[in-house]
C-alpha cells in the first residue's frame, strides 16, 4: 500500500502510542523506551496496575519506531513529520474486508517456516567463544553510541558484524 493511500491510523502506528490509538481501545499504558517497558512490565508482574486495561503497548525505542536507530532521520523530527502528515490524513482509507477483492487467506503462509539460527559467531563453540573475546575488545574501542550512523543498529553489533565477515572497518 502506498503511503499516499494510508490514513493517520497507519502513520501514526510508529509513534509511541500509535497501536493504541489504532486499536481504539478505551484504557490503554503506552510505554516508550527500554527502561520504562521494563518498568512497566515488572509493575504489570507485581499487579499494579488496573484489570480494566484493555491493551499494553510496549516499544523498546524512545518514541516509538521512528525514535529507533535504523531511522535515517532525527527522531524528533521524524516524530514530528510523521504527525503533520497523520494530521490532515482521514483516520483510515483501507481495513482488511472493505473491499471485494480482499482474501483472507492472503494473510497465512503457504510455506513451512524453518529455522534459521541468528546468533552466530562461528562455525562450533570453541571459534564462536574466541570470536566473542575479540567483540569485547572492539566493544573497548567503540563509543557505545548505539547511534546507528555505522548502519548497524547498535555497536555491539556491528562489532559482531565485523567478526563475522559482514562489514568493514
Amino acid at each position: 500500500m502506498e503511503l499516499s493511500s494510508c490514513g493517520s491510523i497507519g502513520v501514526g502506528w510508529g509513534i509511541a502510542g500509535g497501536e493504541a490509538v489504532g486499536m481504539s481501545a478505551d484504557s490503554y499504558l503506552a510505554a516508550d523506551g527500554i527502561e520504562n517497558v521494563i518498568r512497566v512490565l515488572e509493575d504489570l508482574e507485581d499487579e499494579k496496575f488496573t484489570p480494566n486495561l484493555q491493551f499494553i503497548e510496549l516499544n523498546a525505542c524512545s518514541g516509538g519506531c521512528v525514535g529507533g536507530v535504523l531511522n535515517v532521520e532525527n527522531p524528533y523530527l521524524a516524530k514530528a513529520k510523521t504527525k503533520h502528515l497523520s494530521k490532515y490524513l482521514p483516520d483510515s482509507l483501507d481495513r482488511p474486508g472493505d473491499h471485494p477483492a480482499f482474501d483472507p487467506e492472503e494473510l497465512y503462509f503457504t510455506q513451512p517456516i524453518t529455522y534459521e539460527p541468528v546468533y552466530r559467531l562461528g562455525s562450533n563453540t570453541m571459534e564462536s567463544m574466541a570470536n566473542l573475546e575479540i567483540v569485547e575488545r572492539y566493544m573497548k574501542e567503540f563509543p557505545g553510541l548505539d547511534c546507528g550512523s555505522c548502519g548497524a543498529p547498535t555497536c555491539r553489533a556491528l562489532a559482531e558484524d565485523i567478526v563475522r565477515g559482514f562489514h568493514n572497518i
